[in-house]
Parts: C-alpha cells; structure tokens; sequence
C-alpha cells in the first residue's frame, strides 16, 4: 500500500509537473502570439511606407519624364532660335554688304559731283 502510495504521489508529482510546463508552454505561446501580433502590425506599416514610397517614387518618374520633355522642347527652341540667328546674321551681313555699296556709290556720285560743280566753276 505503502507502495502504492508512492506511485501516486509519484503520478501527481509528474501531474503537476506537466500542468506547470504547460502552464509555462501556454504563457511561452501566448508571448509568442503577442510577439507575432506586434511583427505582424510592424509588416503591415512596413507595407504601407513601401506603397508611399513607390508611389511617391512613381510620382517622381512622371515629374522627371514631364521635365526631361519640358527640356527637350526647350532644347528645340534654342536649336530654331540659334537658326534664326543664323539667318538674321546672314540677312545682316548682307544689309552691310549693301549699305557699304550704297555709301561707296555715294561717295562716287558725290566725286562726281563735286567734279562737275568744279568743272562749271572752272568754265
């Protein structure tokens, strides 16, 4: 009986062992439940500043892609200007060209001129 009676506390012993590692295996799962909530909610913000990041990168490349265009339209305007710049310095040289020709015939005719007004003095 004696025996007995060993065994059972024994078996209780093993009992209330086994209930407290479960008791703390229970406690262990729920910290790791409470850990898994908190890296859980940590993803999801994770998962929203990726999204806000990649949006606000995308808006980044639509700025880029609309000011790379801007200095596209920029850089065909000042190639048409340096063109009509070309034009207009030829347009000039040539007004100089005429200008010189006119002031030469000028200076001709008024040779001229001064010769024949001496030429009636000298009659």
């Amino acid at each position: 009986m004696e025996n007995i009676k060993k065994k059972v506390a024994a078996m209780r012993q093993e009992r209330d062992d086994a209930l407290d590692t479960c008791a703390d295996l229970q406690k262990r799962v729920a910290e790791l439940l409470a850990r898994l909530d908190e890296v859980e909610q940590e993803n999801e913000q994770m998962h929203r500043r990726i999204s806000l990041v990649e949006d606000s990168a995308e808006e980044r490349s639509d700025e880029i892609k609309a000011l790379r265009e801007k200095l596209s339209e920029a850089d065909d305007r000042a190639e048409n200007a340096e063109r009509r710049v070309g034009v207009l310095e030829l347009q000039l040289d040539r007004l100089e060209d005429k200008a010189d020709t006119w002031e030469e015939r000028y200076k001709q005719s008024r040779q001229e001129l001064e010769d024949a007004m001496q030429s009636l003095e000298d009659l």
